[in-house]
């Protein structure tokens, strides 16, 4: 008979969103239904000469839109045979085991491509949509930035809106990958940081997809995003059924257990910020006239 032994070890990535962020969690807030705030950066600053005789007119800029946030779920399922007496309740923290592995990736999918957003109508931010306030860095259709211009054009996004507060810079891995063999980038800790100090975040469930969706099959080009700091919220996680209702969670039909683990999440930003650039990942020296220079 074989030996069942423990399954090799498996850690969730350590430089991704959740790892780069300190997530809000619980469910104190009764956030899950969705939630709205008020932005606090958007409005730009002007200065004025305190010796001028005359009054000094400024006009006043319109307070920036709430933004609104419908969270969503990650969902884990999973059955397995009734026959051994202690499998039901270990399918159960197994699957909920396995929302804690999978949750940082999927939650990066989502902020980059709005996938439920889109089929649910929510109102989410995300980061291959065209916002507001969305800014594209490329020259054109069919240019792509060279690598290491194409983080100074994330960078000069960012410093112009939001005060030059810090913000995140978002990539695929094989982008983040090319910048970091430029020594472009560093390490503290879990977070990737640029010269500025702006959050590199190299996320798992990011394609390099286009404000379109779409992707370039060659992957010669990703597009890179840069927005403020996100946030992310993520629920306690509860199992459906209950781990203490096994006899729920049986199927006599098939005989076996099966167990759903789930959390509401959500990962948004203030919407003051949102620039984007196609970027060329073999390719790292400038052509000024690919620039339009």
């Amino acid at each position: 008979m074989k030996q069942v032994v423990a399954a090799p070890a498996v850690a969730p990535s350590a430089t991704g969103l959740l790892q780069t962020v300190r997530p809000i969690t619980g469910d104190d807030a009764h956030w899950q239904s969705g939630f709205s705030f008020a932005p606090n950066g958007c409005l730009p600053a002007t200065i004025g000469n305190p010796q001028c005789d005359t009054d000094l007119t400024v006009s006043a800029e319109d307070l920036p839109a709430v933004v609104d946030f419908t969270p969503y779920l990650v969902i884990v399922s999973g059955h397995c045979t009734s026959l051994l007496s202690s499998s039901g309740s270990e399918l159960g923290a197994r699957v909920r085991a396995a929302v804690e592995l999978e949750q940082g990736s999927q939650i990066e999918n989502e902020l980059w491509r709005g996938d439920v957003a889109q089929a649910e109508s929510f109102p989410n931010l995300y980061l291959a949509g065209g916002s507001s306030v969305f800014e594209n860095l490329t020259p054109s259709a069919d240019d792509a930035i060279p690598g290491m211009y194409a983080l100074s054009a994330l960078q000069a996004g960012l410093a112009r809106c939001n005060g030059g507060a810090r913000g995140m810079i978002h990539a695929a891995r094989q982008t983040v990958t090319m910048w970091q063999s430029m020594q472009l980038l560093r390490r503290e800790g879990n977070a990737i940081l640029d010269l500025y100090d702006n959050f590199v975040i190299a996320g798992a469930g990011y394609d390099g997809s286009d404000p379109d969706g779409d992707v370039d099959d060659t992957g010669g080009t990703q597009w890179a995003y840069a927005t403020g700091i996100v946030d992310v919220r993520l629920s306690d996680v509860f199992s459906v059924p209950g781990l203490d209702q096994m006899a729920a969670a049986l199927d006599r039909g098939r005989n076996d257990f099966m167990w759903t683990a789930q959390r509401f999440a959500a990962a948004v930003w203030d919407g003051c910020c949102h620039v984007g650039a196609r970027v060329n990942v073999c390719e790292t020296c400038c052509d000024p006239d690919a620039l339009g220079s």
